[in-house]
């Protein structure tokens, strides 16, 4: 998978489906911050800063993300513009189509790489090498103040990566699509202390074993999510799939959000690594008056 991973997802769909833009009814930004894999010479981290907003009284809404990747030499920076326009189908649901269009800047710093003889240098591991990407991608999200369901292709070019990379005529070195779909749902009455909200992520790409994040949260007095996922994939040899995660949300203030995940894993690659961790912090820009106007002051999705 090349598309960053994060284990968050649920707490903004942004990431994965631009019809995401503008489900939250105000402006809402987001972080996240993702070690993968700690102890693990070389392993990937990934970073996302995003923002979002509906225009009021209006289908429209737009957004962007800023992202940052970086696996072993290679760094990809990433921004990506968003829009989406959300239909109203009645008094409960709504759905929205999103499109994005962004570019991917590559940069691999060569110099870094270790040779097996350090005495013999290698011209090929001289200089760092840069590529510029372009891309656009699409998705469908429908949604309640309970409901979501969506289905997205954020990249939709298989763009190559061996001009720049002079990879060999025969690499196969590429973008590769990548296919998302996602539904969940929360139980319980508007008033309720705990509510209970399941959720699954379907992930695909090709070349890659077929993902789901089965995941199942509960909500404490409208402030505090407490959540597992189990991510199958990975490894299908061992039978157990690739990680198990723990992970919580504390709504802090009504406007601000921080939450923490931690994927243990259970591939044959735990051998060789301490798990991964992941960060999040969100912020709404609300009116204090929105608290009581707005359902969904407790963020659900």
């Amino acid at each position: 998978q090349q598309d960053a991973q994060y284990s968050m997802y649920m707490f903004n769909g942004l990431y994965i489906n631009p019809a995401y833009a503008g489900s939250q009814e105000i402006p809402t930004m987001n972080a996240l911050y993702r070690k993968q894999w700690t102890g693990f010479d070389g392993s990937p981290s990934s970073g996302s800063f995003a923002f979002h907003m509906p225009f009021k009284k209006d289908p429209n809404a737009i957004g962007f993300i800023l992202g940052y990747d970086k696996i072993g030499v290679t760094e990809i920076y990433g921004l990506d513009a968003i829009y989406a326009y959300r239909i109203k189908l009645n008094d409960r649901y709504k759905i929205s189509i999103g499109i994005q269009a962004g570019f991917d800047q590559y940069v691999a710093d060569l110099t870094q790489v270790a040779l097996p003889d350090p005495t013999q240098p290698d011209e090929s591991f001289s200089d760092n090498r840069s590529l510029f990407l372009p891309n656009v991608g699409t998705g469908i999200y429908a949604y309640s103040d309970k409901f979501y369901a969506g289905f997205s292709i954020p990249h939709l070019l298989n763009n190559s990566l061996e001009e720049s990379f002079e990879l060999g005529p025969d690499s196969s070195a590429r973008q590769f699509r990548h296919y998302f779909a996602s539904v969940g749902y929360v139980f319980g009455k508007k008033m309720a202390n705990v509510k209970f909200k399941p959720s699954i992520l379907f992930k695909y790409v090709d070349n890659a074993p077929v993902d789901f994040d089965f995941n199942a949260s509960i909500l404490i007095i409208d402030r505090f999510w407490i959540g597992a996922s189990y991510r199958t994939g990975g490894d299908y040899r061992n039978g157990w799939g690739e990680s198990i995660i723990g992970m919580f949300e504390f709504m802090a203030t009504p406007r601000l959000r921080v939450g923490y995940a931690y994927d243990r894993t259970i591939s044959q690659l735990s051998k060789v690594n301490n798990g991964s961790h992941e960060i999040m912090i969100g912020w709404d820009f609300y009116h204090e008056d929105q608290r009581f106007v707005n359902p969904r002051y407790v963020k659900y999705f």
